[in-house]
């Protein structure tokens, strides 16, 4: 699997960007360039000075065995500083988009090495299950909550680096279509659409450490290559696609997509807000006006202690268990609108999501039948809809 996603990575880079796929092609981009490594070398710096100097912190959920890991609480403030500092360079340094965009095929092969050597260093630097296959246990990782230089693993690769260069490619990737072929509406709408879908990430990224990303997967390959490598590669590539495809769709239908997308990613912020909200105040909070309603899930973890859990049956968390699912694949499916017509390709993305979320809901599921035991069953029995309400 190492070989195949490695050249897969490689493969959509070049697709994208309308270039013939060739031997050559793929292999020059594998190890990466000058520039690819210094624009890379600063984003990880950049990423770890913030967790570095963040006197704000936040605790992340029980580990099984006890453990309460963490979290710097800085994030809305590197966002911005970030988006400031990077559009200040763009304006000094006009060239510096069309630099990131020429250069991708390089910059993701140069992630993909750092990639897996953090991976390997994560595997031999601990003996955690052992006992499994070793293949599968680089693919899955050792520790749960592992840390390196005094600072969570995780939250450097995913939340700081991951996310942050995201907002980076599309914004660059949105200055090099402008300087191709000017302004068009349907760009920008998909580069608006995602600028206000990582804003919100950012402001509720302690919602995240609440996530299975960080409560069950380990940092092994899946994980750390995920949001290094896939991530900067499949979740911008409309973006990407766009520099060099002009769109086909009206400039009216492109701001129907604005308003849709927007609605949705506001409408996600919303209902993650409603169970943040109820979680903080161990249910006593207003839900739609009402008090609301929930069961009380005892369970025993692993170290014997019994513990309660509340189960959110009221508003929208009563709609349908996964409420949250659907509108993040609306939200991605609204800044995948803009390019259509232009190629299947662009429909990767959120084919692909689909997929990992409905993966994500059983495995979920899956956990908190065991977890739960009966209260998780009463609790199915009273919100009987996964995403969609009547519907599934």
């Amino acid at each position: 699997f190492l070989v195949v996603f490695t050249i897969s990575i490689q493969l959509l880079a070049i697709f994208g960007r309308g270039e013939a796929i060739t031997f050559e092609a793929i292999v020059s981009g594998l190890g990466g360039n000058l520039v690819a490594w210094r624009i890379v070398a600063v984003l990880f710096v950049w990423a770890y000075f913030w967790l570095l100097v963040a006197r704000k912190e936040t605790k992340g959920e029980r580990a099984p065995d006890g453990f309460v890991p963490t979290y710097k609480d800085n994030a809305v403030s590197y966002y911005l500083i970030s988006v400031l500092t990077f559009l200040n360079v763009q304006w000094l340094w006009p060239n510096l988009s069309s630099i990131i965009f020429e250069n991708m095929p390089q910059i993701l092969g140069t992630l993909n090495i750092l990639a897996f050597a953090l991976c390997i260093f994560l595997y031999l630097r601990s003996t955690e299950g052992s006992e499994l296959p070793k293949l599968y246990i680089f693919y899955r990782g050792r520790q749960l909550h592992p840390t390196i230089l005094n600072v969570q693993v995780k939250q450097l690769v995913i939340c700081r680096i991951a996310l942050i260069f995201w907002q980076i490619q599309v914004l660059a990737f949105f200055f090099a279509a402008v300087d191709k072929r000017s302004l068009d509406v349907p760009t920008l709408v998909t580069c608006l659409l995602q600028t206000v879908y990582l804003f919100k990430a950012f402001i509720y990224e302690s919602a995240y450490f609440h996530t299975l990303d960080i409560t069950l997967d380990r940092a092994g390959y899946y994980l750390i290559w995920g949001s290094l490598v896939w991530l900067p590669c499949m979740y911008t590539y409309n973006s990407y696609y766009l520099v060099n495809h002009s769109p086909l769709i009206s400039n009216m239908n492109s701001v129907l997509i604005l308003i849709f997308g927007v609605t949705a990613i506001i409408a996600t912020l919303l209902v993650d807000f409603e169970k943040a909200r109820f979680r903080r105040t161990n249910g006593k909070t207003l839900i739609w006006n009402k008090m609301p309603k929930y069961i009380v899930a005892k369970y025993i973890d692993s170290t014997g202690a019994e513990r309660t859990s509340l189960l959110l049956t009221s508003g929208s968390w009563g709609l349908a268990r996964h409420l949250n699912y659907t509108l993040e694949l609306l939200s991605i499916l609204s800044w995948s609108l803009p390019a259509h017509g232009l190629n299947i390709s662009v429909y990767f993305f959120i084919t692909f999501l689909t997929v990992l979320i409905f993966h994500r809901i059983f495995r979920d599921e899956s956990k908190c039948k065991a977890k739960y035991g009966k209260y998780w069953e009463e609790y199915c029995q009273k919100v009987p809809y996964r995403l969609l309400p009547y519907l599934f």
